[in-house]
């Protein structure tokens, strides 16, 4: 890699620091939004990462076990993990 190629790679960094700090004003003025919207990014990631091991536990107990004493419980921790 030559020297304008890094050069560039740096300069490219810089442009988008740069057009952060155009939008901090904007989003100084509507922080309650973007702490919502990062919130609800966080609980969407913990559900994806949440249903295979809900699927796996299911299988695991109800099918493999065939113990259906706990699927009451379950079906609520999955519903409210869902919804």
């Amino acid at each position: 890699m030559n020297s304008t190629a890094k050069l560039g790679k740096k300069s490219s960094k810089l442009g988008i620091w740069r057009q952060v700090a155009r939008l901090a004003p904007f989003i100084k003025e509507r922080r309650g939004i973007m702490a919502a919207m990062i919130v609800c990014g966080l609980a969407g990631s913990a559900a994806d990462v949440a249903m295979p091991l809900f699927e796996r536990y299911a299988l695991d107990v109800f099918v493999t076990e065939g113990d259906l004493s706990s699927v009451l419980p379950f079906a609520a921790a999955y519903a409210l993990t869902v919804f």
